[in-house]
Protein backbone atom coordinates (compact mmCIF):
# COMPACT_ATOMS: atom_id res chain seq x y z
CA UNK A 1 0.00 0.00 0.00
CA UNK A 2 1.41 2.89 -1.11
CA UNK A 3 1.83 5.67 2.03
CA UNK A 4 -0.93 8.45 1.32
CA UNK A 5 0.44 12.32 3.63
CA UNK A 6 -2.73 13.40 3.63
CA UNK A 7 -4.59 9.81 5.58
CA UNK A 8 -2.09 10.24 7.82
CA UNK A 9 -2.49 13.94 8.73
CA UNK A 10 -6.66 13.18 8.59
CA UNK A 11 -6.06 10.24 10.51
CA UNK A 12 -3.50 12.09 13.33
CA UNK A 13 -6.65 14.85 13.74
CA UNK A 14 -9.24 11.82 14.03
CA UNK A 15 -7.23 11.07 17.08
CA UNK A 16 -9.48 14.04 19.40
CA UNK A 17 -12.76 12.21 17.55
CA UNK A 18 -12.16 8.89 19.67
CA UNK A 19 -13.61 9.20 23.48
CA UNK A 20 -10.53 6.80 24.89
CA UNK A 21 -7.57 9.03 23.21
CA UNK A 22 -9.54 12.10 24.06
CA UNK A 23 -9.61 10.54 27.86
CA UNK A 24 -5.98 10.23 27.77
CA UNK A 25 -5.37 13.32 26.37
CA UNK A 26 -7.09 14.98 29.48
CA UNK A 27 -5.06 13.07 32.07
CA UNK A 28 -2.21 14.15 29.76
CA UNK A 29 -2.87 17.56 29.85
CA UNK A 30 -4.17 17.67 33.59
CA UNK A 31 -0.57 16.21 34.69
CA UNK A 32 1.28 18.92 32.36
CA UNK A 33 -0.67 21.88 34.13
CA UNK A 34 -0.35 20.62 37.60
CA UNK A 35 3.64 20.29 36.49
CA UNK A 36 3.68 23.56 34.75
CA UNK A 37 1.65 24.85 38.12
CA UNK A 38 4.63 23.94 40.56
CA UNK A 39 7.63 24.71 38.50
CA UNK A 40 6.44 28.01 37.68
CA UNK A 41 5.42 28.84 41.42
CA UNK A 42 9.07 27.72 42.55
CA UNK A 43 10.70 29.94 39.96
CA UNK A 44 8.01 33.21 40.37
CA UNK A 45 10.20 34.27 43.28
CA UNK A 46 13.06 34.35 41.12
CA UNK A 47 12.32 36.53 38.59
CA UNK A 48 12.40 40.23 41.32
CA UNK A 49 15.71 39.15 42.13
CA UNK A 50 18.69 41.45 40.89
CA UNK A 51 21.21 39.05 39.11
CA UNK A 52 24.15 41.97 39.13
CA UNK A 53 25.00 42.18 42.69
CA UNK A 54 26.37 39.02 45.06
CA UNK A 55 23.98 36.56 45.80
CA UNK A 56 23.05 35.48 49.02
CA UNK A 57 24.13 31.90 50.66
CA UNK A 58 19.81 31.45 51.15
CA UNK A 59 18.73 32.45 47.91
CA UNK A 60 21.27 30.15 45.77
CA UNK A 61 19.74 27.36 48.46
CA UNK A 62 16.44 28.07 47.39
CA UNK A 63 16.99 28.13 43.77
CA UNK A 64 18.76 24.74 44.12
CA UNK A 65 15.89 23.58 45.93
CA UNK A 66 13.70 24.84 43.10
CA UNK A 67 16.09 22.99 40.80
CA UNK A 68 15.80 19.96 42.67
CA UNK A 69 11.80 19.79 43.11
CA UNK A 70 11.35 20.75 39.09
CA UNK A 71 13.27 18.13 38.16
CA UNK A 72 11.84 15.55 39.98
CA UNK A 73 8.32 16.89 39.27
CA UNK A 74 9.48 16.97 35.65
CA UNK A 75 10.54 13.26 35.55
CA UNK A 76 7.26 12.13 37.16
CA UNK A 77 5.00 13.96 34.04
CA UNK A 78 7.73 12.88 31.77
CA UNK A 79 7.28 8.72 33.04
CA UNK A 80 3.47 9.68 33.30
CA UNK A 81 3.67 11.41 30.05
CA UNK A 82 5.44 8.30 28.25
CA UNK A 83 2.63 6.24 29.87
CA UNK A 84 -0.29 8.15 28.62
CA UNK A 85 1.91 8.52 25.17
CA UNK A 86 1.74 4.56 24.85
CA UNK A 87 -1.77 3.77 26.01
CA UNK A 88 -2.70 6.34 22.93
CA UNK A 89 -0.78 4.56 20.72
CA UNK A 90 -2.57 1.19 21.23
CA UNK A 91 -6.08 3.34 20.92
CA UNK A 92 -4.59 4.02 17.59
CA UNK A 93 -3.75 0.46 16.55
CA UNK A 94 -6.75 -0.55 17.95
CA UNK A 95 -8.97 2.08 15.21
CA UNK A 96 -7.08 0.02 12.67
CA UNK A 97 -8.05 -3.15 13.44
CA UNK A 98 -4.81 -4.49 15.35
CA UNK A 99 -5.78 -5.73 18.85
CA UNK A 100 -2.66 -4.41 20.88
CA UNK A 101 -1.76 -6.49 24.55
CA UNK A 102 -2.20 -4.81 27.31
CA UNK A 103 -0.24 -2.28 28.38
CA UNK A 104 0.78 -3.68 31.91
CA UNK A 105 3.72 -2.33 34.43
CA UNK A 106 6.14 -4.86 33.46
CA UNK A 107 5.20 -4.13 29.21
CA UNK A 108 5.80 -0.55 29.97
CA UNK A 109 9.13 -1.21 31.73
CA UNK A 110 10.43 -2.97 28.28
CA UNK A 111 9.02 -0.55 26.28
CA UNK A 112 10.79 1.90 27.89
CA UNK A 113 13.77 -0.67 27.23
CA UNK A 114 13.14 -0.32 23.98
CA UNK A 115 13.27 3.30 23.49
CA UNK A 116 16.73 3.00 25.17
CA UNK A 117 17.47 0.28 23.27
CA UNK A 118 16.32 1.49 19.67
CA UNK A 119 18.92 4.46 20.78
CA UNK A 120 22.15 2.25 21.19
CA UNK A 121 21.24 0.56 18.01
CA UNK A 122 21.21 3.49 15.72
CA UNK A 123 23.57 5.37 17.51
CA UNK A 124 26.41 2.20 17.67
CA UNK A 125 24.50 0.87 13.89
CA UNK A 126 24.44 -2.17 15.43
CA UNK A 127 22.38 -3.51 12.29
CA UNK A 128 24.70 -2.50 10.05
CA UNK A 129 28.23 -2.27 11.85
CA UNK A 130 30.24 -1.15 8.67
CA UNK A 131 28.72 2.31 9.49
CA UNK A 132 30.47 2.32 12.64
CA UNK A 133 33.42 2.84 10.95
CA UNK A 134 32.20 6.43 10.14
CA UNK A 135 32.03 7.12 13.77
CA UNK A 136 35.15 5.89 14.43
CA UNK A 137 36.59 8.11 11.98
CA UNK A 138 35.16 11.26 13.11
CA UNK A 139 36.42 10.19 17.03
CA UNK A 140 40.10 9.65 15.74
CA UNK A 141 40.48 12.64 13.51
CA UNK A 142 38.84 15.15 15.82
CA UNK A 143 41.22 13.73 18.71
CA UNK A 144 44.67 13.90 16.26
CA UNK A 145 43.10 17.27 15.37
CA UNK A 146 43.11 18.45 18.77
CA UNK A 147 46.13 16.68 20.26
CA UNK A 148 48.05 18.05 17.24
CA UNK A 149 46.30 21.04 16.95
CA UNK A 150 45.67 20.58 13.55
CA UNK A 151 42.91 22.56 11.75
CA UNK A 152 42.69 20.21 8.48
CA UNK A 153 42.05 17.03 10.61
CA UNK A 154 39.74 18.83 12.91
CA UNK A 155 37.78 19.86 9.78
CA UNK A 156 37.72 16.54 8.51
CA UNK A 157 36.43 14.90 11.73
CA UNK A 158 34.07 17.55 11.92
CA UNK A 159 32.39 16.24 8.46
CA UNK A 160 32.98 12.52 9.71
CA UNK A 161 30.57 13.63 12.50
CA UNK A 162 27.96 14.73 10.25
CA UNK A 163 27.99 12.45 8.23
CA UNK A 164 27.17 10.04 11.20
CA UNK A 165 24.29 12.19 11.99
CA UNK A 166 22.86 11.09 8.73
CA UNK A 167 23.89 7.23 9.18
CA UNK A 168 21.75 7.70 12.92
CA UNK A 169 18.94 9.18 11.17
CA UNK A 170 18.66 6.30 8.83
CA UNK A 171 19.16 3.63 11.37
CA UNK A 172 16.68 5.67 12.84
CA UNK A 173 14.25 5.46 10.26
CA UNK A 174 14.74 2.08 9.54
CA UNK A 175 13.72 1.20 13.38
CA UNK A 176 11.13 3.36 13.99
CA UNK A 177 7.87 0.80 13.98
CA UNK A 178 9.56 -0.91 16.57
CA UNK A 179 7.31 0.43 19.04
CA UNK A 180 4.37 -0.80 17.33
CA UNK A 181 5.30 -4.15 16.83
CA UNK A 182 6.36 -4.49 19.64
CA UNK A 183 3.07 -2.90 21.53
CA UNK A 184 1.19 -4.87 18.41
CA UNK A 185 2.83 -8.66 18.84
CA UNK A 186 4.44 -11.23 20.94
CA UNK A 187 7.87 -9.85 20.04
CA UNK A 188 11.04 -8.79 21.81
CA UNK A 189 12.86 -6.06 21.82
CA UNK A 190 15.65 -6.69 19.34
CA UNK A 191 13.15 -8.52 17.69
CA UNK A 192 10.67 -5.50 17.25
CA UNK A 193 13.87 -3.89 16.43
CA UNK A 194 14.78 -5.92 13.43
CA UNK A 195 11.12 -6.62 11.89
CA UNK A 196 10.59 -2.62 11.62
CA UNK A 197 14.28 -2.54 9.99
CA UNK A 198 13.56 -5.07 7.79
CA UNK A 199 10.18 -3.81 6.63
CA UNK A 200 11.28 -0.54 5.97
CA UNK A 201 13.78 -1.21 3.51
CA UNK A 202 13.59 0.64 0.23
CA UNK A 203 10.79 3.42 1.97
CA UNK A 204 13.11 5.86 3.13
CA UNK A 205 12.23 8.33 1.21
CA UNK A 206 8.61 8.10 2.04
CA UNK A 207 9.25 7.99 5.58
CA UNK A 208 12.30 10.83 5.84
CA UNK A 209 9.45 13.33 4.05
CA UNK A 210 6.66 12.17 6.69
CA UNK A 211 9.03 12.87 9.33
CA UNK A 212 9.24 16.19 8.36
CA UNK A 213 5.95 16.82 7.92
CA UNK A 214 4.99 15.81 11.58
CA UNK A 215 8.13 17.45 13.38
CA UNK A 216 7.15 20.92 11.61
CA UNK A 217 3.47 20.62 12.55
CA UNK A 218 4.91 19.66 15.77
CA UNK A 219 7.06 23.00 15.92
CA UNK A 220 4.58 24.95 14.96
CA UNK A 221 2.07 24.12 17.53
CA UNK A 222 5.19 24.15 20.11
CA UNK A 223 6.04 28.03 18.82
CA UNK A 224 2.48 28.97 19.03
CA UNK A 225 2.05 28.19 23.09
CA UNK A 226 5.65 29.14 23.62
CA UNK A 227 5.18 32.36 21.56
CA UNK A 228 1.76 32.91 24.24
CA UNK A 229 3.81 31.43 27.38
CA UNK A 230 6.73 33.56 26.81
CA UNK A 231 4.38 37.20 26.20
CA UNK A 232 3.50 36.72 29.73
CA UNK A 233 6.64 35.44 31.53
CA UNK A 234 7.61 39.09 32.77
CA UNK A 235 4.73 39.14 34.80
CA UNK A 236 5.37 37.31 38.01
CA UNK A 237 1.83 36.40 39.14
CA UNK A 238 1.64 35.03 36.06
CA UNK A 239 4.69 33.07 35.29
CA UNK A 240 3.03 29.91 36.33
CA UNK A 241 0.60 30.27 33.77
CA UNK A 242 3.52 30.80 31.30
CA UNK A 243 5.06 27.46 32.31
CA UNK A 244 1.82 25.76 32.03
CA UNK A 245 1.60 27.13 28.20
CA UNK A 246 5.00 25.74 27.88
CA UNK A 247 4.28 22.38 28.66
CA UNK A 248 0.72 21.83 27.26
CA UNK A 249 1.89 21.90 23.52
CA UNK A 250 2.79 18.12 24.21
CA UNK A 251 -0.44 16.49 24.80
CA UNK A 252 -1.33 17.98 21.61
CA UNK A 253 1.58 16.78 19.88
CA UNK A 254 1.34 13.50 21.32
CA UNK A 255 -2.19 12.48 20.36
CA UNK A 256 -1.92 13.58 16.80
CA UNK A 257 1.54 12.24 15.76
CA UNK A 258 0.48 8.83 17.88
CA UNK A 259 -2.53 8.52 15.65
CA UNK A 260 -0.19 9.37 12.45
CA UNK A 261 2.67 7.48 13.09
CA UNK A 262 -0.10 4.52 12.86
CA UNK A 263 -1.39 5.15 9.87
CA UNK A 264 2.26 5.14 8.68
CA UNK A 265 2.58 1.43 10.28
CA UNK A 266 -0.69 0.32 8.65
CA UNK A 267 0.15 2.26 5.11
CA UNK A 268 3.75 1.02 5.19
CA UNK A 269 4.46 -2.19 6.99
CA UNK A 270 0.83 -4.00 6.20
CA UNK A 271 0.41 -5.58 10.21
CA UNK A 272 -1.08 -8.84 10.06
CA UNK A 273 -4.80 -8.32 11.50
Amino acid sequence: MALNLGNALEFGISGFKDKKARTLFFYMLAINIIAGLVIGFLFAPFLNIDTTGELGFEIIMQAIYAIGISMIVLSIASLLGLFLGAKILIVALEKIKVKPKKLTLMKFVRLLLLYVAGFIVAGLSLFRPKYLLVLVASVVLIALGVIQTNYFLLALGVIASLGYLIVFTYNSLRIAFGEAIFLSREKGIIESLKESDNKTKGKLIELFIALIIINFISWVISAVFEAVGSSIVSLPDLYPVSVVFSLAAWPIITIIGSFYYVELFRALLKPKK
